[in-house]
Formats: C-alpha cells, structure tokens, sequence
C-alpha cells in the first residue's frame, strides 16, 4: 500500500511540476508576442467522479496560486467538476422563469394575431 501511494504522490509531483512548466511556456509565448495573461481569469478544474474527491494541486502562474473552481462556463453551458447538468439547469431555469414572466406581463397588451410569432401562445 506504502508504495502505490508513493507511486501516486510522484506521479502527481510531475503532473503539477508539468502543468506549471506548461503555463511558463504559454505566458513566455505570450510576452515574446506582446500579449498578456489577465491573472484573474486563470483557474482550473479537476474533474471527479461523484464518488471521489479532487486532490490538492499547487498550479502556480508566476508567483501565485491559481484557483481551483468547482464549476466554470465553457462555450455556453456551465460544466461542474463532475460533468453533472445540475449547475447549468439552475442558470436557465433563473433565465427562462424570468423571460416567461416578462411575456406574461405583456400578453395583455399584445394583438391576438401578434400572440401567434411567440409559439408558447399558440392554440
């Protein structure tokens, strides 16, 4: 048991001495390109399975610890660290709940032939 979590420990020691070697390069590139890394947005996320726990990385851009988050918006839909839906439903849900209350509000107002462009108020 003693050597399999050696093992892991070391593994891991080269995953993050990799990872931050990696970021060096990318904001050396950066810099040789007159372009510039925004601190604030570098973060990262371990995913995991629902049944395990993410493990302690120290990624380090310059002299500071990046952040690791639990959920991030990629491209449009909000990942967690375990590729779950949950996060984003929640998101849309908020959005939707708003939008379907604003067109409620309105449908007083509107022309009955008008109600028909919006296809939640068809027949």
């Amino acid at each position: 048991m003693a050597l399999v979590w050696l093992s892991l420990t070391l593994t891991l020691q080269i995953l993050e001495k990799s990872v931050n070697k990696i970021i060096q390069d990318i904001n050396e590139w950066f810099n040789s390109n007159l372009l510039s890394l925004k601190l604030g947005k570098i973060y990262f996320t371990q995913f995991v399975t629902k049944n395990s726990s993410s493990i302690d990385f120290n990624i380090m851009y310059g002299n500071k610890k990046t952040a690791n988050v639990y959920d991030t918006k990629f491209l449009g839909p909000t990942l967690d660290n375990t590729l779950s839906w949950r996060t984003h439903i929640d998101t849309i849900l908020t959005k939707l709940s708003s939008a379907s209350f604003a067109l409620r509000v309105v449908k007083p107002f509107l022309l009955q032939d008008s109600l028909y462009i919006i296809p939640i108020f068809t027949p």
